[in-house]
């Protein structure tokens, strides 16, 4: 028996959409088909991945073929067409979302990644016949979050510590806050030491 040494390949990508709203009623959804094909193990799955050029927001397109997901493939696991569908966040950032990486993997766990930041992007997506609709899409969000949380207090729960106590110190705060929209994901309160730089 021969092994599965080869990484599954893609040969055309498209997008059903270039332009998408979701402060519409139902929400917006990004969608889209791979043709793809494998040598012996078949499909496991490949990730589309999109950035907003302006805030860095992300979205990954799974193209999955699982048991649970058979209906999504035309053809079979070793050659055929397989679409996929997301809904995107209604906090989507407006702007144009570019694809800035794709990964592949089959059954065998052969895998592959392609990634913007290579010199031969542009050139690797035409030899896979990413179409250009399949390279970026639009966000036109009317709904869209732009308002960045608001501290509104911030307290530490002690201002001298000894590291060398017994059980340690710890560095203890709370902070009030206020977001308008889509709510708080994380605050970092950064601190340096005046003269040693820590």
């Amino acid at each position: 028996i021969m092994s599965d040494t080869q990484a599954l390949q893609i040969f055309e990508a498209t997008l059903d959409t270039t332009t998408l709203d979701p402060s519409t009623p139902g929400g917006a959804f990004l969608s889209g088909a791979i043709e793809f094909s494998d040598g012996q193990s078949g499909l496991e799955v490949i990730y589309l991945s999109y950035k907003e050029a302006i805030s860095g927001q992300q979205v990954f397109l799974s193209f999955n073929a699982s048991e649970y997901n058979e209906d999504a493939i035309t053809g079979n696991a070793l050659n055929g067409t397989i679409t996929s569908s997301r809904q995107l966040d209604r906090f989507a950032a407006s702007g144009d979302w570019i694809l800035e990486s794709i990964e592949t993997r089959d059954q065998a766990g052969n895998s592959k990644y392609l990634s913007s930041y290579d010199e031969t992007w542009s050139t690797q997506l035409d030899e896979l016949e990413i179409t250009e609709s399949a390279r970026s899409f639009t966000v036109d969000n009317s709904g869209a979050d732009t308002q960045a949380p608001q501290i509104l207090k911030a307290t530490l729960n002690t201002a001298t510590l000894d590291p060398s106590t017994a059980g340690g110190a710890f560095l203890a705060g709370t902070i009030e806050f206020s977001d308008d929209q889509s709510g708080l994901e994380v605050i970092y309160l950064s601190y340096k030491e005046a003269i040693s730089g820590q």
